[in-house]
């Protein structure tokens, strides 16, 4: 026991970064952290301030989360008495490649990072630093979380060709994408189409939703070698990317009605979005993320014409995406749940749903090594044993059965007053008649 309980707190550093982001400007709810550095202006910039062992709980016992004496700590001080405050879980390090330490602060930055060896040294320097006011955006966390893009990045590759569906990436076999398999790589993805919902949320605080189902004959698809990436095992994050084309327009309506149609998606769109998936220390994966690098859709009767470019949603709007399994199994779904992304209409957002898919992140690679890339014999289906219909059904069947036989055992404790029957136990009611 005391074994396994030290491999954990051995590995438990690298499963994510703490942080907590606080403004008195703006709300940061359901703002991802991508889009907070990529909206940053020298106006209303962003401030990461940093040591290298923060950590929630270090921060807590600075606030005195724990007693009741008050706050001396004047970061944590600034931070309860934000008026937007929240806490973070990080997957990922967060991307701050044009930052400016406060020791060489230029004029005119947006991103600033105020870095400190320890959190009094931290909170020194945050106190003395005088560019910080009302309208910046604080992000509290550690110093490992940050990374400054001082690497060169690598020079992303052409997507290749227009490749009939169904869609299977990587794309093993496929002679016009020269793809080989790497060693204990074994994520695969199958999609068999897509559906396209556009959600209206109307003054009368109603919201509509209409839909378009996008199968899979009218559309092809194009692959870039670094659209997936599979880790060596079962341990951290898996990406996929989708290039799709429309080969067919396609009209959205309400529900599939006979109504009028409220969208067109034209021939020649395109749809291209990314799904990031994260595998833990226990052997668990889940759909943590999603980008939307384009999409868009021409209104009709009264919809608004939008577009959806380069918007990232987090573990927040995907965790009701039932997207998740376990290690060494493949998840098959007839239709997700779709995902939501901002458009330039905060009145509007474009939703993805998934089709006739199947995902596995990592399973057994002598299974490949023998037979070749395929999916898992084991498999779970995203929809589960049990239907909401169904089990509204099975409730509403046990509530009436319950009732029958309630009623039928009082019928069954139903006796006729005998206490009247037997003239040696009780005396009888006699009834005097007066003519």
């Amino acid at each position: 026991m005391f074994k396994i309980l030290s491999i954990f707190l051995l590995f438990s550093p690298i499963l994510a970064y703490d942080a907590i982001i606080f403004s008195n400007h703006i709300s940061i709810r359901g703002i991802s952290i991508e889009n907070l550095l990529k909206d940053a202006t020298a106006d209303e910039p962003i401030v990461i301030i940093t040591n290298q062992n923060f950590t929630l709980g270090q921060f807590s016992m600075k606030a005195n989360a724990y007693s009741s004496e008050p706050i001396i700590d004047f970061l944590a001080n600034s931070v309860k008495n934000s008026k937007f405050h929240e806490s973070r879980n990080l997957v990922d390090q967060i991307e701050a490649p044009n930052s400016q330490k406060i020791d060489n602060f230029q004029p005119g930055s947006s991103i600033l990072i105020i870095s400190g060896e320890s959190w009094d040294e931290m909170v020194e320097k945050f106190t003395n630093f005088e560019k910080i006011d009302n309208r910046a955006i604080m992000i509290l966390t550690s110093s490992e979380a940050i990374s400054t893009g001082k690497n060169r990045l690598k020079r992303s590759s052409a997507p290749l060709g227009a490749f009939p569906f169904p869609l299977i990436i990587p794309p093993y076999g496929n002679p016009k994408v020269n793809i080989t398999r790497k060693i204990n790589e074994t994520c695969l993805f199958y999609l068999g189409g897509v559906t396209v919902v556009v959600e209206n949320k109307l003054s009368n605080q109603k919201t509509l939703f209409a839909s378009a189902m996008v199968p899979g004959a009218n559309l092809t698809y194009s692959h870039a070698l670094e659209d997936v990436k599979c880790e060596k095992g079962a341990f951290g994050n898996f990406i996929f990317r989708f290039r799709l084309k429309l080969a067919k327009e396609i009209s959205g309506k309400i529900d599939n009605s006979k109504s009028s149609e409220k969208f067109v998606l034209s021939n020649g769109d395109f749809i291209d979005f990314s799904l990031k998936f994260h595998g833990d220390f226990w052997g668990y994966w889940r759909l943590i993320g999603a980008t939307m690098h384009s999409i868009g859709v021409e209104g009709r009767e009264g919809w608004k014409t939008l577009k959806s470019v380069d918007q990232t949603i987090g573990p927040n709007d995907t965790k009701f995406s039932k997207l998740a399994s376990i290690s060494g199994f493949s998840l098959t779904c007839h239709q997700s749940q779709a995902l939501f992304f901002p458009t330039n209409d905060p009145k509007f957002r474009i939703g993805i749903s998934l089709i006739n898919s199947q995902i596995q992140t990592f399973t057994d690679p002598k299974i490949w090594d023998k037979m070749g890339p395929r999916f898992s014999l084991q498999t779970e289906d995203c929809t589960g044993t049990f239907s909401p219909g169904s089990l509204m059904g099975i409730l509403t069947s046990l509530v009436m059965t319950g009732g029958v036989i309630f009623a039928f055992w009082m019928l069954q404790s139903i006796k006729t007053p005998d206490r009247f029957d037997d003239p040696k136990k009780t005396k009888q009611i006699v009834i005097n008649e007066k003519n």
